[in-house]
């Protein structure tokens, strides 16, 4: 019996040993809500390559993104986590771990295409043609199962650009996301340069809405159509170009 057990536990340690890359792209798409996945994927889940597409909001098609490596990290087993080294053309992207009490991020720098990462916003807002970079930072962020996280994450929009509103440049912002408050997520927005300035504050309980209230300023005539970007988000203030941004989103 005790042979056959082993035996069966061998096999068992074998097959999942040489779970083919192929199954990162399921849980690609199932992290990023079906707007990223990974294509030409080599290897096993525990070391591997491929390819991330993203999925263009605007065409319906996926494009690539960028080639990425990954590796198992033992470090990690000692805290009963498994662990992944990630990399792009073999520059660190992020250290990825997993256990029972959730996932968790470190010394992550990840650069990508915001109409990639915009895309997956249940709104008219995620398809504006948006362009520009997004580069996320973090020394370390951390989400349990039940979406209760710690951490600091930087979010940088560089070149922000919709093809609703051609030829106009809006600028560079910055989404700090905080969630050492537990069950709330707490998030700033701030305008790091170009003429249409953004500014405000907002929060999402695990149980409750995303909630966001901010200004917009700048040129009052491109302002105006600001409707057809946001839609019933934003209203007119008194004050000529500005706008209010007021968001309540609930749990799709």
């Amino acid at each position: 019996m005790k042979r056959a057990l082993a035996a069966l536990l061998t096999v068992v340690v074998v097959l999942v040993w040489q779970t083919p890359a192929t199954i990162v792209d399921s849980g690609l798409g199932w992290a990023s809500s079906g707007t990223l996945r990974l294509t030409h994927a080599d290897g096993t889940l525990w070391s591997g390559k491929g390819i991330v597409m993203g999925l263009d909001s605007t065409t319906d098609g996926w494009q690539p993104w960028m080639a990425t490596e990954w590796s198992l990290n033992s470090r990690h087993a000692l805290g009963g986590k498994l662990g992944w080294d990630i990399t792009s053309g073999h520059v660190p992207v992020m250290n990825l771990s997993i256990g029972l009490g959730g996932v968790e991020l470190s010394q992550l720098r990840l650069r990508g295409p915001a109409r990639f990462l915009l895309g997956a916003i249940p709104h008219s807002l995620g398809r504006a043609g948006w362009k520009g970079d997004i580069v996320a930072e973090s020394p370390r962020f951390r989400c349990s199962w039940h979406m209760y996280c710690d951490g600091h994450l930087d979010l940088t929009w560089i070149g922000a650009v919709s093809e609703l509103l051609p030829g106009e440049a809006l600028g560079d912002y910055k989404l700090a996301i905080d969630g050492s408050s537990g069950s709330e997520i707490l998030f700033h927005v701030q305008t790091l340069d170009g003429p249409i300035r953004v500014e405000g504050q907002g929060r999402w309980k695990t149980d409750g809405p995303l909630v966001f209230d901010g200004t917009i300023k700048g040129n009052a005539a491109l302002l105006q159509r600001l409707p057809s970007v946001a839609g019933p988000w934003v209203r007119p203030s008194a004050e000529p170009g500005t706008w209010n941004v007021a968001i309540r989103q609930e749990r799709g």
